[in-house]
């Protein structure tokens, strides 16, 4: 995500929605900690080395690091962000920065960011994040199928200009474009600001989850020749 990426609208949104939350406060930590569950169930351990795109003030970074991850880097184009952080492994920076080159990290991820960029279809961020990645790359993001998620969204449109096209389905289509194997593609429990909501939860409840982790592996699916 780059200054180009996201709207001055989106960037001075985001610096307030997150200015004052801690990261201690209960919803959101419940929402990293199934994060930091769902990595580790697939394969993802403390010796590796990770890097978080779009990381806000550091949030699951200083999950990971509770955990005992040593190697966690994260960075953002919000300086209100970058310079009210809550891990001191974070830095401004966006999408394809230069610095990080071919497989840089173990894993990539991506929270809670790509329905920010103005992209509706980020296809070249996503195949970056693979390129800069050994092993793997994670993205969260919400699913429009949870309906107030999908009300919050068009309520903030100019500022979440896409959450009405996000799901699970959607961001699997996104890997298989780009010939990105899946390892995992699941749901999340409720939680994390207003998905932590009781017309959120409900919607859970009846089997709408407000948000969806997928995982790639970093290798793309080899092509198949055409037959002759």
């Amino acid at each position: 995500m780059s200054k180009a990426d996201i709207t001055k609208a989106t960037q001075a949104y985001l610096e307030s929605s997150y200015a004052e939350l801690a990261p201690d406060y209960p919803p959101l930590k419940r929402f990293q900690n199934e994060i930091c569950d769902t990595m580790e169930i697939h394969g993802i351990c403390r010796s590796d080395s990770i890097l978080d795109v779009g990381c806000g003030r550091g949030y699951l970074l200083k999950a990971l690091e509770d955990r005992g991850y040593t190697n966690v880097q994260g960075i953002d184009p919000c300086p209100g962000l970058v310079q009210n952080a809550v891990s001191s492994h974070v830095r401004e920076g966006a999408f394809f920065d230069p610095q990080f080159e071919k497989h840089a990290f173990d894993v990539v991820v991506c929270c809670h960011t790509l329905h920010h960029l103005e992209s509706p279809r980020p296809l070249q961020e996503l195949d970056w994040m693979r390129s800069i990645a050994r092993k793997c790359i994670v993205i969260v993001e919400v699913n429009n199928t949870n309906i107030p998620t999908l009300l919050m969204g068009l309520v903030h449109k100019k500022t979440e200009p896409h959450v009405s096209i996000y799901n699970k389905g959607y961001v699997e289509k996104l890997f298989t474009g780009l010939r990105i194997p899946i390892a995992y593609s699941g749901y999340m429990r409720p939680g994390y600001l207003s998905g932590d909501s009781l017309p959120h939860t409900i919607a859970a409840w009846c089997g709408m989850p407000p948000y969806s982790v997928v995982i790639g592996l970093a290798e793309p699916v080899p092509e198949v020749p055409n037959a002759i």
